[in-house]
């Protein structure tokens, strides 16, 4: 069942602080209006915005679990590649293309395909 959202519009950007902010940058205003929106109303605000540091990122282990994954991805890398989660991902991948060859007629349906892969046109 889908849940159903509500769009909130935000308010329109103040035209002068976006005025101001598109001459002091020579850009377009409507990306002025937009960089207002999101509370960047200053040179130095905008070079931070466009070009973070790792100091303006926040602590990723803020984040739940992040010492769980971290360990999870330690022990992968110590066991080899095909130990990283991803590879279900990738071994999915091969099946689901093999299977689309199949019902086109460009693949054997005992040999999966995992490279670039060619078809016949009718």
């Amino acid at each position: 069942m889908l849940k159903e959202r509500k769009w909130i519009i935000k308010e329109a950007a103040d035209p002068a602080k976006a005025g101001a902010l598109a001459a002091e940058l020579g850009i377009d205003r409507v990306l002025a209006e937009l960089l207002v929106k999101r509370g960047v109303e200053t040179f130095e605000q905008a070079r931070s915005f466009f070009r973070p540091s790792l100091d303006d990122l926040h602590d990723p282990f803020l984040m739940t679990d992040m010492d769980a994954a971290v360990e999870r991805v330690r022990k992968a890398v110590t066991k080899g590649p095909w130990s990283i989660p991803s590879c279900g991902v990738l071994r999915s991948r091969s099946t689901i293309t093999s299977r689309t060859d199949m019902t086109r007629g460009t693949a054997s349906p005992t040999k999966a395909s995992t490279g670039p892969r060619t078809t016949v046109s009718p």
